[in-house]
C-alpha cells in the first residue's frame, strides 16, 4: 500500500481481510474485500430430489470443497430430507478422489494442511453434539492431502460445521419443518456471500431468495 497504488481488491479469509482492510483505510486507499462464504442451499418440500442432491454433491465437493461459494450448510424440508440423505450418500460415495492429473477422477486433494485439521474439528464437534457421519468423515490414507467426501446429517446451529466456514469436503444437512424456519436459519449467518434454492415453483424460488441474505441467490442451480 505504501508503494502509492490507488486502488486494491482483495479476495481471502475474515481475518486476513480485516488487515487488509485496516491497511487500506491508514492509508485512505479503497478497497474491495470479498471474504469468507458460508452458503446455504434450502431444499423445498417440493424440490426436484434428484436435481437438488446432484447439486449438492457438485456445490460442495467441487475442488474438493475449497470455493468461497461452496455449498456449506443443507436445510432439507422434513418430507424430503430422509430421501434426500439417501441419494446425497450414493452419489457422494460413487465420487472417484486422487490424483487430477490422471484420468478418471472427479475431487483431488487439500491445498493446505491446516485445513485437514480444521475438517477434522468441525467433524468432531459435530458428531459429539448428535451429528451423524452419512459418509466419509476422515483423511484418506496414503500419500498426499486427501480427505474424504463427507456427509453429515442431524446437524444443527450448535455445531460450528454449521456457522463456521469449512472450505473443505464437508457437507452438514439439517432436517427443517418449514421455508421460514429454514430462510432463518440461512440468514443465522455473519457470512452473507452465496446462497441457493431449490422448489419446482419458480416464483416461490424467487420470493424466498428474495428473503435470504445473502450477496447473490441462485434457484435450482449451483
Amino acid at each position: 500500500i505504501e508503494g502509492g497504488i490507488q486502488k486494491l481488491v482483495f479476495t481471502g479469509g475474515v481475518e486476513t481481510g480485516k488487515r487488509v482492510a485496516a491497511a487500506c483505510g491508514a492509508n485512505l486507499v479503497p478497497c474491495v474485500i470479498e471474504l469468507g462464504g458460508k452458503a446455504p442451499l434450502l431444499a423445498c418440500s417440493d424440490c426436484d430430489v434428484e436435481r437438488t442432491a446432484r447439486a449438492i454433491v457438485y456445490g460442495g465437493f467441487v475442488n474438493s470443497g475449497q470455493v468461497c461459494i461452496s455449498v456449506e450448510r443443507v436445510y432439507a424440508h422434513e418430507t424430503i430430507h430422509d430421501k434426500l440423505v439417501d441419494r446425497v450418500k450414493t452419489l457422494t460415495e460413487e465420487i472417484r478422489q486422487g490424483d487430477p492429473t490422471t484420468e478418471d477422477v472427479d475431487v483431488g486433494a487439500i491445498i493446505f494442511g491446516k485445513q485437514i485439521e480444521i475438517a477434522t474439528n468441525h467433524i468432531a464437534d459435530a458428531v459429539k453434539k448428535g451429528a451423524r457421519i452419512v459418509t466419509g468423515g476422515k483423511r484418506r490414507p496414503g500419500p498426499g492431502m486427501f480427505f474424504e467426501p463427507t456427509v453429515l446429517a442431524n446437524c444443527d446451529h450448535s455445531m460450528t460445521v454449521m456457522k463456521e466456514e469449512i472450505f473443505g469436503p464437508i457437507v452438514p444437512i439439517q432436517k427443517v419443518s418449514s421455508e421460514d424456519e429454514a430462510v432463518r436459519l440461512a440468514n443465522d449467518s455473519h457470512l452473507g456471500l452465496n446462497a441457493y434454492v431449490f422448489t419446482k415453483d419458480r416464483e416461490k424460488g424467487k420470493r424466498l431468495a428474495e428473503r435470504i441474505e445473502a450477496g447473490s441467490v441462485v434457484v435450482n442451480d449451483v
